[in-house]
């Protein structure tokens, strides 16, 4: 019977962890962890990056973008050869359009297709002809908002 309750405390030490992760101070906490050495030595690299990449995941799922953009900037800057650094730059531009800064997720997506990232680099990635769309319709967002914008 002792057992028992223990594996239940535990159990609920457990959840109120995962919990507190979920909040502001949690993502932080964890942000800072990831950032903590990043030369340390490749493998604690190698953790790190794909740290701040499901990070900067589930914050865009959670509608986090501002907090997203930080976490991804991140990522892109301290592990340009990371394995995740394609997609995680294509996960920057799409938090970037959200947070209407619309010219910066072009200019994004434009060294995305430049690259041919979309060809081979990531396979998680969308093709570049997708990508060209996805280009195209933001640009003619900010076209429609600046001739709007200066109609009286």
């Amino acid at each position: 019977m002792r057992f028992s309750r223990l594996i239940w405390i535990f159990i609920a030490v457990i959840l109120v962890a995962l919990g507190w992760l979920l909040t502001d101070s949690g993502i932080e906490f964890m942000h800072q962890k990831f950032l903590a050495n990043p030369a340390a030595d490749s493998a604690r690299g190698g953790f790190n990056e794909a740290g701040l990449s499901r990070l900067g995941g589930f914050l865009q799922a959670t509608f986090r973008f501002e907090k997203a953009e930080s976490v991804l900037t991140d990522a892109i800057t301290l592990y340009p050869d990371g394995a995740n650094y394609w997609f995680n730059l294509y996960r920057l531009a799409k938090a970037k359009e959200k947070l209407d800064k619309e010219q910066e997720a072009v200019n994004i997506l434009d060294r995305i297709i430049k690259e041919n990232a979309g060809g081979g680099l990531d396979e998680r990635l969308p093709s570049n002809n997708i990508l060209e769309l996805r280009r195209n319709k933001i640009t003619e967002a900010i076209e429609q908002t600046d001739t709007g914008a200066s109609e009286p």
